[in-house]
């Protein structure tokens, strides 16, 4: 099952995102992303109410990171439209997909 692997690598992702705001500052697109990544776990571990604060600050960090067309940016924007769509949200999973 692989909504269970994501629930056994989510503590470890936990870890990971507390020790980058440990670790590196705010403004430090590395960062951000492993805090996303952590927020996309959640979401496939069926915790989207936990999962989707945690996406859209850390998108939104990216953003203001990131030049526009960056791939990063497009990634994110999928996972984020992905997992609106598997915790049966269709409406913003369109919205993102329309970013």
């Amino acid at each position: 099952n692989l909504s269970g692997r994501f629930a056994e690598a989510e503590p470890l992702l936990a870890r990971a995102a507390l020790a980058s705001r440990q670790l590196v500052a705010d403004d430090n697109p590395e960062g951000a992303m492993m805090r996303f990544n952590h927020g996309a776990c959640l979401a496939w571990s069926k915790r989207f109410a936990e999962a989707e604060p945690v996406l859209l600050a850390e998108y939104e960090r990216l953003a203001a990171l990131l030049p526009a067309g960056h791939g990063l940016l497009a990634q994110a924007r999928r996972t984020i439209a992905d997992a609106y769509a598997t915790n049966g949200r269709p409406e913003q999973a369109a919205a993102w997909r329309a970013r």
